[in-house]
């Protein structure tokens, strides 16, 4: 990327020793470090505008929002529901569902996005979120720990694959914004973790079964989700590296 220029003219002391038999002064002159012509083409071409980088931005953010939200509820709910069916000493159980859940899944849902496409693991991961929040109301309805426990772990499957909405962030927009592009999804997906807390308190006596709007609200927030990936301009090929891509051509 860098050409070197040999300057013409050595110093002097370069020349009395090519007289001695040195080195030839062509050998010996300073080189200057100079941007080759091709970088500027590269830096144009990184500068320029990703289509519809802000719409994916936006749709990312709130993916993550959604999912965000719905875990931080799960997360304040479910150890006040344990301790309601009798079980005080493993209150936390279905908290630690979800860590679960997102640690065995995220590996999973990577090679899903590198082989599939980023859609497709956005998809996996909101699909196992709706399945989660209607198991969750079941588990209210029936008093199961065990199915809250489930609703948990898949849970944590979506969580774990909305997180790598920051990682996309930073590839649907140019250059310039890879570095905000990835604090703007964070800072708006923190700001609506709070909603979901909320959502569950002051839902918590619309039904019966105390806290089951909650969760059936969930679901329907995890099919919102659901389309918000379907509208997403993302490409639809696999990931590829960039040295396998541009040996490989488009695609």
């Amino acid at each position: 990327k860098y050409s070197y220029i040999i300057n013409s003219s050595p110093p002097m002391a370069d020349t009395m020793s090519a007289d001695k038999g040195g080195k030839d002064p062509a050998e010996t002159g300073y080189a200057r470090l100079l941007p080759s012509s091709g970088d500027k083409g590269a830096d144009q071409k990184a500068e320029a505008p990703v289509p519809y980088q802000f719409w994916n931005l936006a749709l990312l953010g709130l993916t993550f929002s959604l999912a965000q939200s719905t875990v931080s509820g799960h997360l304040t709910v479910s150890p006040l529901v344990v301790d309601d069916l009798g079980y005080s000493n493993i209150s936390t159980l279905p908290v630690f569902a979800v860590d679960v859940g997102a640690m065995v899944s995220a590996w999973f849902i990577g090679w899903v996005m590198r082989k599939q496409g980023r859609r497709a693991g956005f998809l996996l991961g909101e699909f196992a979120g709706m399945l989660a929040c209607l198991t969750c109301a079941g588990a209210l309805y029936l008093n199961s720990l065990a199915l809250l426990t489930i609703g948990g772990f898949l849970l944590g499957i979506w969580s774990a694959a909305a997180y790598y909405a920051r990682f996309v962030a930073g590839d649907v927009v140019s250059e310039r914004l890879k570095g905000r592009a990835v604090s703007w999804v964070l800072v708006g997906s923190s700001i609506c973790a709070s909603a979901g807390p909320v959502l569950a308190t002051r839902t918590s006596t619309v039904l019966p079964r105390q806290f089951m709007a909650f969760y059936l609200i969930a679901a329907i927030l995890a099919l919102v989700s659901m389309i918000v990936a379907f509208l997403m301009k993302l490409p639809n090929h696999r990931h590829r590296h960039p040295a396998e891509a541009e040996a490989g051509g488009g695609g």
